[in-house]
């Protein structure tokens, strides 16, 4: 009798915490590697499309188109995470104290956009695109 009771206390909280709202926060990224000359004409080909299929498939979309790098690398690495908050002092700090954000030194594009969708609720993606001597690095962060 008492091992039915204890089983059937275990499945009674099993099931409550099936109920349970829940926030979970993964993160991932891609990088891909565009073989291609870097010109201003490629570039803005590749802005074209970036900016297309987001939108295509986002809710909302922020893009900035920006100047190369005055000497193109042999290769660039990929986005770094940093805190916007770092230097911050009171409230800002405690505020975004685990807060990190995509940037990517030296990207001719960079786009975000937020998306929601079935089964993932306020998705975010940064895209950067940098060039360097044989092509172009995308990077995706989501």
């Amino acid at each position: 009798m008492t091992k039915t009771i204890v089983a059937l206390s275990v499945l009674t909280l099993a099931g409550c915490a099936s109920f349970t709202p829940t926030k979970e926060r993964f993160e991932g990224y891609k990088i891909y590697d565009i073989k291609a000359e870097v010109s201003s004409s490629i570039t803005m080909k590749l802005s074209n499309s970036l900016k297309e299929a987001m939108q295509e498939n986002a809710d909302n979309v922020k893009f900035e188109n920006n100047l190369p790098p005055a000497t193109l690398p042999d290769d660039v690495g990929r986005f770094e995470l940093v805190n916007p908050f770092e230097n911050a002092k009171g409230f800002a700090a405690l505020a975004g104290a685990s807060m990190r954000v995509p940037t990517c030194k030296d990207a001719v594009i960079q786009a975000t956009s937020n998306d929601n969708f079935a089964g993932a609720e306020n998705t975010t993606f940064f895209t950067c695109l940098m060039p360097y001597k044989e092509g172009y690095k995308m990077n995706v962060y989501y």
